[in-house]
């Protein structure tokens, strides 16, 4: 019975470790599809979709309708949600001040400051990149602002982001000089996501760098 145990626990610890070794080197298909236009005081309607292996994720929402919620399991809808009476009106929505965002904010970092480096958490973030590999990404956006300046500084940086793109696709940006403050396009994307290496990394960066005491500046004695 002891021997019987034995086997059985130890075939399960294998097979865990065999799963993680399969997480880190057999990636993950991710497909993002996000399409929508609006104007400012006028009209909004945006529609996503993401696609992780066999499971899609598609969310719908507009000014004035009902918003949609649904989840496929190899092309089937197995979920779907359609809350009664729509997104809430603006006098409905719960406000928040710029003011407690900034407050919840500071408190934030302070918190992740007790345990960690924010320089050294932020690169770790960064490097993370390493772990997907981008495939495909398309997308157009039209768009304008009521300020001309400001429309041509958001068509610089985005002629820029376009231009580190394409090798992976064709994004097409497209300013509108007019005294309004809109935007419409579409954009789709693929990648591989190495969900694993993500983990390991983010153990490897808990344990080099969590801070498991405050410190403290010495004392230095006061000369004679």
């Amino acid at each position: 019975m002891q021997w019987t145990t034995l086997i059985i626990v130890v075939s399960i610890l294998a097979a865990l470790v065999a799963a993680c070794f399969a997480l880190a080197l057999v990636p993950l298909r991710l497909e993002l599809f996000v399409k929508g236009q609006g104007e400012v005081g006028k009209f909004w309607a945006v529609g996503l979709g993401l696609r992780v292996s066999f499971v899609t994720i598609s969310f719908a929402a507009a000014q004035g309708v009902d918003s949609v919620l649904q989840l496929h399991l190899f092309g089937l809808k197995v979920w779907r949600r359609s809350p009664a009476g729509g997104l809430p009106a603006p006098e409905e929505e719960s406000k928040v001040s710029l003011d407690e965002l900034l407050a919840k904010a500071r408190r934030l970092q302070r918190e992740t400051e007790r345990w960690f480096d924010l320089d050294s958490m932020l690169v770790f973030l960064v490097d993370l990149r390493h772990h997907v590999r981008l495939k495909r990404c398309n997308g157009r956006l039209s768009y304008a602002t009521p300020d001309v300046a400001i429309t041509g500084m958001i068509a610089g940086a985005l002629y820029t982001l376009a231009g580190l793109l394409l090798p992976f696709g064709d994004c097409r940006i497209e300013p509108q000089w007019e005294d309004v403050a809109k935007a419409s396009g579409q954009f789709d994307a693929a990648c591989k996501v190495y969900p694993g290496r993500m983990v390991l990394s983010a153990i490897a960066f808990v344990f080099k760098n969590i801070k498991l005491r405050q410190r403290t500046c010495p004392i230095v004695p006061a000369p004679p």
